[in-house]
């Protein structure tokens, strides 16, 4: 497809504000328009849609349905009953932007151009991330919704898969493991900085480097060269005092003993001894049963 694509957005929340942003203004797209049932807030994403912007009722108007794609960034939940509303002209590809549920979602449409595109991006403020790389875009569903997706994908830039039929749940539990889980990480390791008579505000001014220094090694990806700490030393008696020191916070002593055990996996695999590795497993090990 050489002339522009055109899309259509339904639903502005964070997901949707993010991908209308980027699809503003850019060569090879036409974002004809975006649909929110209740009012929008963000006055310069207003200014920015102008007259393409509609709200009110149960499901975009058919002036937004007449696209290349459409995207229902709208909740999870509410996803079957806007698709059911919708009668697309024939030619129209359908895809929602949920990362935890696969193309039945879209199941009322006619077969051949449903579809899924979720961004894989953390959007907590409603636009992509300052500084962060392209995110990646998952793609699954009919031909027609998949080529729509993996080429709008390309012209914002985004690099693109296409998922398994069944692997809808296993991509979704490896991005809640990356991205929630490490934010649940920070709070457990800040919670545990307080116990060390260290404030929230100062505990954190302490971490963050940590923090973004090890997503900076973790570019390439995770390996035993970007592990380190006691697991990679092999150290059983650091392992042993941080577990005492957990004593008084059950959960964040599961945490490290569970990410222990996952950190020992690399250290094996970059060379520790075995004997090493065995003393650390059932240290580990030991501890989750004395808890």
């Amino acid at each position: 497809m050489t002339s522009p694509l055109r899309v259509a957005i339904a639903g502005l929340g964070r997901a949707g504000r993010a991908v209308a942003w980027e699809c503003l203004d850019v060569d090879g797209i036409e974002l004809v328009g975006a649909w929110n049932r209740g009012p929008v807030t963000d006055l310069a994403l207003l200014e920015g849609l102008g007259p393409r912007l509609m709200t009110g009722g149960t499901a975009p108007p058919h002036d937004l349905q007449d696209v290349d794609l459409l995207l229902l960034a709208v909740a999870d939940r509410a996803v079957p009953e806007v698709a059911a509303q919708l009668t697309p002209p024939q030619d129209t590809a359908v895809a929602h932007l949920s990362g935890a549920a696969d193309v039945s979602l879209l199941d009322s449409l006619p077969a051949g151009h449903a579809g899924c595109w979720p961004p894989l991006q953390a959007f907590a403020g409603g636009r992509p991330p300052t500084g962060a790389p392209p995110y990646a875009v998952a793609l699954q569903g009919a031909p027609e919704a998949v080529d729509r997706g993996r080429l709008l994908a390309e012209r914002l830039g985004h690099p693109c898969a296409e998922l398994a039929a069944d692997g809808r749940a296993a991509y979704h539990a490896s991005a809640v493991l990356a991205s929630n889980c490490l934010v649940a990480l920070q709070a457990t390791a800040l919670r545990v900085m307080e116990s060390a008579g260290v404030s929230n505000v100062d505990g954190w001014r302490l971490l963050w480097p940590l923090v973004a220094g090890t997503l900076q090694n973790l570019e390439p990806g995770p390996s035993p060269e970007t592990l380190t700490g006691p697991v990679a030393r092999g150290d059983g008696p650091t392992i042993r005092r941080n577990l005492d020191a957990l004593r008084a916070d059950p959960s964040a002593a599961t945490v490290y003993r569970s990410l222990g055990r996952e950190a020992l996996c690399l250290a094996a695999a970059g060379g520790l001894d075995e004997a090493a590795i065995q003393a650390l497993d059932e240290l580990l090990t030991l501890s989750a049963e004395e808890g």
